[in-house]
């Protein structure tokens, strides 16, 4: 049997999206989200996406990636709904 207390655990997402997105039609947008889930008795209960700030407007991917935290993970596959216009995300603790 799992006993916790429930609390919400914070991390950082990270999404580069194409040219032509988030009214920049000329530039690729980085973008910082914070991710918050809801755990009790060590299961998900909820999870929520806020969106913060625009980090960087590109012109390449190398360039976009070169703003992302030293310890940012590349997060590998694609999930149902989510925008077909993101190019890469990336997760990290701070």
């Amino acid at each position: 049997m799992v006993v916790s207390t429930p609390h919400t655990v914070s991390t950082h997402l990270y999404t580069i999206y194409d040219k032509g997105t988030l009214d920049q039609p000329a530039k690729m947008v980085l973008r910082r989200w914070i991710s918050q889930v809801e755990v009790e008795g060590g299961k998900f209960k909820n999870f929520r996406m806020i969106p913060k700030e625009i980090i960087h407007l590109g012109d390449t991917l190398e360039e976009m990636r070169s703003y992302l935290p030293a310890d940012a993970e590349l997060n590998l596959g694609r999930h149902d709904g989510e925008d077909p216009n993101i190019i890469e995300s990336w997760t990290c603790g701070t």
